[in-house]
């Protein structure tokens, strides 16, 4: 007997690395699903996949087909997959004499995602800001990022937001867009507040991706970078002259370039 598959229409938009499900029904000419001698549902049957005529660049789990020739199945794409528009083909190959094998295909719309990071400032091996990546207060700060899709292929001609992460709660948060060249790098400078606090701080870029059912999915990273403060010596007492033997007593302040105590974390 012929068979035929019918493959229900695909509603699903998976994202790369991610599963959706597929289903439908193959027949026999009679219109009924596959079956024995007997009437009872023919064992060992199922459908095979594939994505744009390949048999790779995912996996797939069910396909066993059941009473009346229904079937269903799990398709997980690969963490590369492409995004755009492709086709699933569903197969039947038949281990018995009495069917004929059959075919059928259906569309659908898959998404992308994308990887940005930090080239600059950069973190040593344990975590900690590069001892080139420091700036004093009320100067800039230098960025370098690069952004990449699924596929490792450079994303250009796209928009990124930097931000001082300390001041994004501020009415004026410290922020710059800077757009993305053909090799997915973007450079930009970010002014330090010459009233911020000292220490490590962090820089947060933010990619809000492409929309669209065969578009990228958005991303973000942070990296740190150290904040410097000058610091001022004021004498304001020590004695103008001394005996030999005599102990000398200097008073003055050390405070940083506010005017403020030195502290560490805030303390």
């Amino acid at each position: 007997s012929l068979t035929f598959i019918v493959i229900d229409p695909v509603a699903a938009n998976p994202v790369a690395g991610t599963s959706f499900n597929i289903s439908g029904q193959i027949v026999s000419d009679n219109g009924s699903g596959l079956v024995e001698r007997d009437n009872s549902v023919l064992p060992n049957a199922n459908i095979l996949f594939s994505l744009d005529r390949q048999p790779i660049g995912f996996t797939a789990t069910g396909g066993v087909v059941g009473v009346d020739g229904y079937w269903n199945a799990t398709i997980r794409l690969g963490e590369t997959f492409a995004a755009g528009n492709h086709t699933v083909e569903a197969t039947y190959i038949p281990s018995v004499n009495y069917y004929v094998g059959s075919e059928n295909n259906a569309s659908f719309d898959s998404r992308g995602y994308s990887t940005m990071n930090f080239i600059q400032p950069t973190l040593d091996g344990i975590g900690q800001p590069s001892l080139n990546d420091r700036t004093n207060r009320g100067e800039n700060i230098s960025f370098t990022l690069l952004l990449r899709d699924n596929q490792g292929l450079a994303m250009g001609n796209q928009s990124l937001i930097v931000s001082l992460s300390e001041t994004l709660q501020l009415a004026n948060p410290v922020t710059v867009t800077v757009m993305t060249a053909a090799n997915g790098t973007a450079t930009g400078i970010l002014t330090v507040p010459a009233n911020m606090s000292v220490g490590p701080t962090d820089l947060f870029a933010d990619y809000a991706g492409i929309s669209g059912t065969t578009g990228i999915i958005g991303s973000n990273t942070s990296s740190t970078f150290v904040v410097l403060g000058a610091t001022e010596v004021v004498i304001s007492d020590a004695p103008d002259v001394l005996t030999a033997g005599d102990t000398m007593y200097v008073n003055g302040t050390l405070l940083d370039d506010l005017g403020l105590i030195l502290q560490t974390d805030g303390n």
